[in-house]
């Protein structure tokens, strides 16, 4: 779906550029799912004396698109105003350790919702250890109360059978 759509705005946008600036076909949908896969949400700014915030806007900042994604990330993105975007860590991070921001913003989705709705929006596979464990970092997101023990949790795991495009899953 999002594939068609980008399809179409490199359509539109091949029939505004003039002959000399025009891409082929398949250069100008790469480039619209470059820019797709880059823009960042941004918030208004916030008017001082009323409070109230402009509408927002989306911007396009290279840099902060290549931060990694992950379900339990050390960093997020913050507005400073006037179009600038701010990364701010949320744990100590070293010198050397990968910026990772949860790309969806919804930590209570299930592990294959963000996991779609990651690679819908940015054309990304998470592969961070709260999406390899049922647990789910031990929050137990998805778990129900054990009916036998009362003490621990049953969780869903993707049958071994479902583990491509669509999965099924068995509590266990």
């Amino acid at each position: 779906e999002r594939l068609a759509a980008s399809r179409s705005c490199a359509a539109a946008l091949r029939r505004n550029l003039d002959e000399a600036h025009r891409l082929d076909e398949r250069s100008m949908v790469d480039l619209v799912l470059i820019v797709r896969t880059h823009l960042v949400g941004l918030q208004g700014e916030v008017d001082e004396t009323t409070g109230e915030v402009a509408p927002g806007a989306a911007g396009l900042f290279v840099s902060l698109g290549r931060l990694g994604h992950r379900c339990d990330p050390n960093c997020f993105i913050s507005h400073g105003g006037n179009g600038l975007a701010v990364v701010r860590t949320t744990q100590a991070v070293s010198e050397g350790d990968r910026l990772e921001v949860d790309w969806i913003g919804d930590q209570f989705m299930p592990t294959a919702t963000r996991q779609a709705r990651l690679f819908e929006q940015r054309f990304r596979v998470c592969r961070c250890d709260r999406c390899q464990d049922p647990s789910e970092g031990g929050r137990f997101v998805r778990a129900v109360r054990c009916q036998d023990c009362v003490q621990g949790f049953c969780v869903p795991v993707p049958r071994a059978q479902d583990r491509g495009e669509h999965q099924e899953e068995v509590w266990s």
